[in-house]
């Protein structure tokens, strides 16, 4: 079993949530996600996602950045990339030792990047 990811940058390929890569010469292609991490722990990074973006009433910066996406993209790949941003955003407040504030200034600036 591989350790888990210290950068904010490896935790979608660790967690599966990296597109596929098909290189001949010179075409690359992007495929569909590789899921080569933990089923589990995409699956409800995934239906958190959708929660998200659906059902929850506040409003949060991860809600909006969703939403405004939901308008330049189809929501099925909106809803791919959430649970990436998920994941970073867990794994920074998990280094960080802070908790989650839904409208946090602080937030706003992990988000961005």
């Amino acid at each position: 079993m591989t350790p888990p990811p210290s950068a904010s940058r490896d935790v979608g390929a660790y967690l599966g949530m990296t597109p596929r890569i098909y290189a001949w010469g010179e075409t690359v292609r992007r495929g569909h996600i590789s899921r080569a991490g933990s089923e589990l722990v995409r699956s409800l990074l995934f239906e958190a996602a959708v929660v998200l973006l659906t059902r929850t009433k506040r409003i949060s910066c991860l809600k909006s950045w969703g939403l405004r996406m939901c308008k330049r993209k189809p929501t099925k790949v909106v809803v791919a990339a959430l649970p990436r941003k998920l994941a970073v955003l867990m794994l920074t407040l998990w280094k960080n030792g802070t908790s989650f504030q839904p409208t946090s200034e602080k937030l706003s600036l992990v988000m961005a990047g």
